[in-house]
């Protein structure tokens, strides 16, 4: 029989790795009821985007970050859900203040190229995307990325190169 944890923390997020969100969610829930932890709610954030609750995700971010400011795993996290909200210009803040704590986040410089090819500021994203290649030069869907923003930006050589790089990355059949 596998011990239990003491932590409340360490069972919710082993509850949130198995899949089991309504047990992680109990154990937040009853943590949050103690106190405004900022774990808690950063993953109790996690467990609401995974339902397709991405409000209610954004507000727990906010919450922890209230708590704990500049805590760049909950910057980034605010600006993927500020993204999947579209609220490009305020996932591209957000973004920008988890580099500030740490330039080494490539999930980070991915979301943010994204927001900004998105928002039509293609010398940013091209900036971004490659600043992340650097950092992590087989993220495949950076390499993806980095090739449709330079094909919308009328570079189709320099796209067709790096798409077709990441194309035979992926291994994926229906790619290619």
């Amino acid at each position: 029989m596998p011990v239990k944890s003491p932590d409340p923390m360490a069972r919710a997020a082993e509850a949130f790795e198995r899949g089991d969100l309504a047990a992680a969610e109990k154990i937040v829930l009853d943590l949050l009821a103690r106190e405004e932890n900022p774990n808690a709610l950063h993953l109790l954030a996690h467990a609401r985007q995974k339902q397709n609750r991405a409000d209610e995700a954004l507000l727990l971010i906010q919450r922890s970050l209230a708590v704990r400011p500049g805590h760049t795993g909950a910057l980034l996290h605010l600006g993927k859900v500020l993204a999947q909200l579209s609220r490009d210009s305020e996932a591209v803040r957000a973004l920008n203040d988890a580099l500030l704590w740490d330039q080494s986040l490539a999930d980070a410089w991915y979301e943010l190229g994204q927001a900004q090819h998105r928002l039509g500021d293609f010398a940013a994203a091209e900036n971004s995307l490659r600043k992340l290649l650097a950092l992590a030069p087989a993220h495949l869907l950076g390499k993806l990325a980095l090739g449709l923003l330079l094909r919308d930006c009328g570079q189709a050589g320099l796209a067709e190169s790096l798409l077709a790089e990441g194309l035979a990355q992926s291994g994926d059949a229906l790619l290619k």
